[in-house]
């Protein structure tokens, strides 16, 4: 058996590194995402576990690689509600903003109070 000290960068045939490439590619991917915050963090993680054997004198070890994006940006739109109530023809017709005029209610106000914008 041939030894080799345990390296980052050749960790289980390099798999590691794949992994880990792979996360970037995920972030890379989000920073380049026009729905997102650009200013957003965005992180990458390789957890290991390490355990050894009644011994001591062998570790077994696994890795996981994730990933966290930025969350995507909020959009707001109205909808006129259409047809009778109570009815199968209800439905929801898209109509621009500025069109949209009901005392009392402000544009894209649904009653979520408390919901972050």
């Amino acid at each position: 058996m041939k030894e080799k000290e345990l390296a980052l960068d050749s960790m289980l045939g390099e798999k590691v590194q794949r992994m880990f490439n792979r996360e970037v590619a995920e972030v890379i991917a989000d920073l380049d995402d026009a729905s997102k915050k650009p200013e957003a963090t965005r992180s990458v993680t390789l957890h290991f576990t390490f355990a050894t054997n009644g011994s001591r004198q062998a570790v077994f070890y696994d890795c996981k690689a994730t990933h966290k994006l930025a969350p995507a940006s909020k959009v707001k739109g109205t909808a006129w509600l259409t047809g009778q109530v109570g009815t199968h023809a209800r439905r929801l017709m898209e109509v621009e903003d500025e069109q949209m005029n009901i005392p009392g209610v402000a544009v894209g106000d649904f009653g979520n109070k408390g919901e972050d914008s």
